[in-house]
């Protein structure tokens, strides 16, 4: 209901929308500042509140078909594998020239 409030008027505090940036070590020599990446250290309503948003977004763009069913990325139980996965099972099923084509064999191999 709180989140409801502010996406009807449009608004969010303005706590929401600040983060603090902080260094985080990746490897190597730790004096070298291109060993470190930056982390946003973001309010934790405001991170409650986008997960909101995305939910009902995608719930919107699923009921009405507005995704492609070839579409992987930020899906539940998708990801850039199972994409490859799918069409590589699309072309090993397809029923393909008579050619001596490199991808043909590769995908008849599988």
């Amino acid at each position: 209901m709180l989140f409801q409030s502010f996406m009807s008027v449009g608004k969010i505090p303005l706590e929401w929308k600040s983060a603090v940036i902080t260094p985080l070590y990746k490897k190597g020599v730790s004096s070298d500042p291109s060993n470190y990446r930056p982390v946003s250290l973001t309010s934790v309503f405001s991170k409650l509140m986008e997960r909101v948003v995305v939910l009902d977004l995608i719930t919107y763009l699923l009921s009405n078909n507005v995704i492609n069913k070839q579409e992987h990325s930020f899906l539940k139980n998708r990801c850039t594998a199972t994409n490859l996965l799918e069409s590589l099972n699309d072309l090993k099923h397809r029923k393909w020239p008579q050619t001596s084509s490199r991808l043909y064999r590769f995908c008849q191999s599988l």
